[in-house]
């Protein structure tokens, strides 16, 4: 189901309305009744990924830049399945959107990645090479310099894309690959060059055993800034951070032109790690993040507010994934059974009725039944909820809960 800003069709709801104010289901029919797995959207972007259960992938809203793997570049306002040619007739296992790109992996290993392929301005995300910039592609293509890798994950932002390569049950040997875009630092690379093919970030560090590589995870990407997570939840942010969207407790690190905020190799926050605790999983948006930890909690910082701030869920509520839009945060509860959604609603991203600001949170939970499934994808101005849960609106609005922001010493903070 979906709700907000529709105008690309990026609700899946086979129209072009401007907003949705309420939750409204997507046909499975544009599915062929499927089971969805995952469901992928970038923080900036305005266009959709599925993935089914066995292996196919659908696409839908905005297609200008060729981002739908479909034949033409025009926006599509319901599902439309990417021909399994492309991808060998392979099974895909994971999928990821960038803000104007796709990225998928088959179960092999292999990463195929299509659509915006550079510009004068803009560098390629594609990981293609410099011969193929200018020709965005509408077919999804193999990443040639990754074969004899394993891919196991991918992350991509508005210009940049990076994954993590290594042997299938040997997290020892991953290894980072980053490209596209580098300004403002996010290829971690510590310059702001850009790079038109896959290209190694490694890190090292100090143990009772003399120096090693630091082995990384988890990999995420936001508009213009990224974040890699350890072997020991341990999270380094680096990229753009004007609106303090790293959580470190400097502005940033002058790194090119008139980029004077930003970070161009990987920053520990060590909020986290100075207090021992371990990060599961961030979410980037444009200059907001969140992150859930190991233990449940979670935290929220960008948009001005320098350092990490735990959300107080209110009844000892614990929180197990998190997700980013341009604007907006949401967060899944253990029990599955809410949805915290919290920032702007300028377009009832937040789902529910109102023009206001970033001061509530506010618990999506009327008439949802218990499940297993759910997962929340927010894009530019819109989010979507992956579920079998059951959802009816009444037309009333949900709850504003006695959910807040707070900092380490138990204040309240405004978002």
């Amino acid at each position: 189901m979906g709700w907000g800003s529709n105008d690309e069709g990026q609700l899946g709801l086979n129209s072009f309305s401007v907003k949705v104010s309420t939750p409204m289901f997507i046909n499975s029919y544009w599915f062929n009744d499927k089971d969805i797995k995952k469901i992928s959207v970038a923080s900036s972007g305005q266009h959709v990924l599925a993935l089914t259960e066995d292996g196919y992938v659908y696409t839908w809203g905005r297609g200008a830049e060729h981002q739908l793997g479909v034949e033409n570049n025009f926006s599509q306002a319901a599902p439309q399945l990417v021909d399994p040619k492309y991808f060998n007739n392979r099974k895909v296992v994971d999928i990821q959107c960038g803000t104007y790109h796709s990225c998928v992996i088959d179960d092999e290993g292999r990463l195929y990645t299509w659509g915006f392929n550079g510009s004068i301005f803009n560098q390629s995300a594609l990981g293609h090479g410099k011969n193929s910039w200018l020709t965005d592609l509408s077919k999804p293509k193999q990443v040639e310099a990754l074969k004899g890798e394993f891919v196991k994950q991918v992350a991509a932002g508005q210009y940049h894309t990076g994954v993590i390569c290594g042997e299938q049950g040997n997290s020892e040997s991953n290894q980072v690959f980053v490209w596209g875009k580098g300004d403002w630092g996010r290829l971690g690379l510590g310059n702001s060059n850009s790079k038109p093919l896959p290209t190694p970030l490694e890190m090292y560090e100090e143990d009772e055993n003399g120096t090693r590589k630091t082995r990384f995870e988890t990999i995420r990407m936001g508009t213009n800034y990224s974040a890699l997570i350890d072997s020991h939840g341990k999270l380094y942010m680096f990229g753009r951070n004007d609106g303090q969207q790293l959580g470190i407790e400097t502005p940033g690190n002058y790194v090119s032109g008139g980029q004077f905020d930003g970070e161009s190799t990987p920053k520990l926050l060590s909020q986290f790690s100075d207090r021992d605790i371990k990060v599961k999983d961030v979410a980037l948006g444009e200059s907001i993040t969140a992150c859930v930890t190991v233990d449940g909690r979670g935290f929220v910082w960008g948009k001005n507010i320098h350092l990490p701030h735990e959300v107080n869920f209110g009844k000892g509520a614990r929180v197990i994934e998190c997700a980013a839009g341009k604007n907006h945060v949401s967060f899944v509860p253990r029990n599955r059974q809410a949805i915290f959604m919290m920032g702007g609603n300028w377009s009832h991203q937040l789902g529910v009725k109102g023009n206001f600001g970033h001061q509530e949170v506010i618990k999506l939970t009327r008439h949802l039944v218990p499940g297993k499934k759910l997962q929340m994808a927010c894009g530019s101005n819109f989010t979507l909820a992956l579920s079998n849960l059951e959802y009816q609106f009444d037309g009333e609005d949900d709850d504003f809960t006695d959910a807040a922001l707070i900092d380490n010493a138990g204040n309240s903070v405004e978002l």
